[in-house]
């Protein structure tokens, strides 16, 4: 049978509390057919008690995997649970995604599409695909309207990774990440080098208007201020001074990204970007209870309609079109 491997999942006692994650026997416990598939993406996106949309009647329905449908006992209304995720208009069993979303939530430096390929029988474009709807879908159920909250200190730093490169331009072009950090808790926005007059706009926008902003670089509040005075932005060069060691989060986040980008992709292009920050961000801002990423990952299933997608992007990726 499909993922059973024939003895009880074991967790060792792993002296950091990152070191921890959910095993191929849970997924199977969790999930062993298609069914509990449909029926756990069912009760996520739809209320326990939800009553017909049709007539109105008892919580009575039926599943329909073959179909991939949820039926209702007694009108015969048809749900359709996996529209606008993303599995639709997918042919895959879902415990195949499942499987590669398991990989995503324990790996620490990302899986790439050969290694999902061989794992999961696939052609390697296919399994790039389905790599880029999981990072979509991370992106989502992370998604903030703004960072930060009322009396909040966000920590902002102009990062510059490497090994990224624009298609179609001979001479490498140099990205640049905006970074922003609450305690531990990091987010990222892609913008372009040679606009550094968004910076302002993108600061005032992202970020809660009551929360304070500091940075500890000289090199961003030159470029954020525009070499002139901007009140909002604090400069104070000895930030992390007084505090703990691993305190600065974008620090460790950025180097988790570079070993992951050196380690496993070799180099990533600027266009999608802002998705593989995504992935990254997801699993760091839960690198303290590691063990519930995957958990986090079927806690919910945002909706990706076209308008939802272009949000997304526009939120996390200020490059120009």
């Amino acid at each position: 049978m499909l993922f059973d491997l024939g003895y009880p999942a074991h967790q060792a006692a792993h002296p950091g509390p990152g070191e921890r994650g959910t095993s191929l026997q849970e997924l199977h416990a969790r999930f062993p057919d298609e069914e509990a598939c449909l029926r756990h993406v069912f009760r996520t996106r739809f209320p326990q008690d939800m009553q017909c949309p049709n007539c109105g009647g008892p919580t009575k329905w039926i599943a329909r995997t073959r179909v991939r449908q949820i039926v209702h006992g007694k009108c015969r209304h048809i749900i359709k649970p996996y529209n606008d995720t993303i599995f639709q208009h997918s042919n895959w069993p879902i415990r195949y995604w499942l499987y590669a979303m398991l990989h995503v939530a324990n790996s620490k430096t990302s899986i790439d599409g050969n290694f999902l390929s061989r794992q999961l029988g696939v052609r390697e474009q296919t399994a790039r695909g389905m790599l880029g709807r999981i990072r979509l879908h991370l992106a989502g159920i992370d998604h903030l309207s703004v960072f930060g909250k009322l009396g909040d200190t966000v920590h902002i730093r102009l990062e510059r990774p490497r090994r990224i490169y624009m298609p179609g331009v001979k001479r490498r072009k140099t990205t640049q990440v905006l970074c922003m950090a609450v305690g531990r808790s990091v987010r990222t926005i892609v913008t372009d080098i040679a606009r550094p007059h968004r910076l302002k706009v993108l600061v005032n926008a992202r970020i809660h208007p009551e929360a304070k902003v500091v940075t500890d670089c000289h090199h961003t509040l030159r470029v954020v201020s525009g070499y002139r005075d901007y009140p909002r932005l604090v400069f104070d060069p000895l930030y992390f001074a007084d505090r703990e060691p691993g305190s600065d989060s974008i620090t460790g986040f950025m180097n988790s990204f570079a070993r992951g980008v050196k380690g496993q992709h070799k180099h990533l292009r600027m266009p999608g970007l802002w998705l593989f920050l995504k992935e990254y961000e997801f699993r760091f801002n839960r690198r303290h209870r590691s063990h519930e990423t995957f958990g986090d990952m079927l806690a919910a299933f945002p909706s990706f309609s076209p308008s939802v997608r272009e949000t997304l992007r526009a939120w996390n990726d200020d490059l120009p079109r």
